[in-house]
């Protein structure tokens, strides 16, 4: 199947999402409609109905396109040699890069004012959401120049190729024989990966993986105030009896370590990556402050930083996802 334009793609995807609207809204011979105009008429946000209703339409019939791009036989190169060898003609490639860009523009309306990590992370927690794929892991680099080469290797079609070539061999069961660059970093996003969810992440396009890839490995951006002050009030409703600022010492020495950059994207679209000593210092002032949080709160009784640190990340990455969710809601 010769690949199909930009154009093509989205006129079909336009198609498809037009016949599913046009089933929803008017229903079918046995089907009644599913979208009820009293529930708009009450208040609901009819803009935020049509992109819940939309997005898995569209994203089903964009991962139909990805994946009729792959071959059919996957590449199980004996040499290095081969792993050079790219999978697809230039032109592909670069439809390939317009398709993802087009994804990226139809995401939430503040998409365009994300920069840096923050726009990596939003655009791979997308695809992740539409095509069901389970986000990766983020592996631990010995400094920013090991992220830097990462960064690069994946961005060419020969690493995403190598990346393609290790996680088939994890998904057999076999090891991998051949000394793939940056191993290591890939085995760690996949750690906790079923053999199932990491066949489906196979069976995207180079494109959906580069970007999962890329998301996974870029600096974590500094943690949104405005949600940090969020945990602090969640976790004070929780905790009446913590002595006052034992709780935001707790977040704010949290999101302080948690952040892989040293300030935020907004104040400085290059910011450079912390170094190993700073994070170390910021990661013991935390430890501090979660070794008193579980002897005083009882959130987090009897926890160990390393579980206090994951439980906050899991609260706050809760909160981020319904500030998205409210978001398109009123979009």
């Amino acid at each position: 199947m010769s690949p199909a334009t930009v154009d093509e793609i989205t006129d079909q995807v336009r198609s498809k999402v037009h016949a599913a609207l046009g089933r929803s809204i008017m229903g079918t011979p046995g089907a009644p409609p599913t979208f009820h105009p009293s529930k708009v008429a009450d208040g609901a946000s009819f803009s935020g109905w049509l992109d819940r209703f939309c997005t898995p339409v569209a994203a089903h019939e964009v991962a139909s396109f990805l994946r009729s791009w792959r071959p059919a036989t996957p590449i199980d190169p004996t040499d290095l040699a081969d792993l050079e060898v790219p999978w697809m003609v230039p032109s592909a490639a670069r439809a390939r890069e317009d398709l993802i860009d087009q994804i990226a523009q139809g995401l939430h309306h503040d998409q365009s004012a994300l920069r840096g990590s923050s726009r990596h992370l939003r655009l791979a927690n997308a695809l992740a959401r539409g095509l069901n794929l389970k986000p990766l892991m983020r592996p631990t680099f010995e400094g920013p120049h090991q992220r830097s080469e990462f960064l690069s290797w994946v961005a060419t079609d020969e690493g995403v190729a190598a990346v393609v070539f290790a996680l088939g061999r994890i998904a057999s069961g076999k090891e991998t024989a051949c000394p793939i660059r940056h191993l290591r970093v890939v085995e760690q996003m996949v750690s906790h990966h079923k053999v199932s969810e990491l066949r489906r992440l196979l069976d995207q396009q180079d494109v959906v993986l580069r970007q999962m890839l890329t998301a996974a490995a870029v600096p974590r951006p500094v943690p949104k105030q405005s949600l940090c002050q969020q945990l602090i009030a969640n976790l004070q409703t929780q905790n009446p009896q913590a002595v006052p600022g034992r709780i935001t010492k707790l977040v704010r020495t949290w999101a302080t370590a948690a952040a892989e950059l040293e300030v935020s994207e907004w104040r400085d679209p290059n910011a450079a990556e912390k170094t190993p000593q700073q994070r170390q210092v910021e990661w013991a002032k935390f430890s501090s402050c979660a070794v008193d949080a579980a002897d005083n709160t009882t959130t987090f009784a009897g926890m160990t930083p390393v579980q206090i640190s994951a439980r906050l990340d899991e609260m706050f990455n809760a909160l981020e996802q319904a500030a998205v969710a409210h978001a398109e809601e009123i979009a």
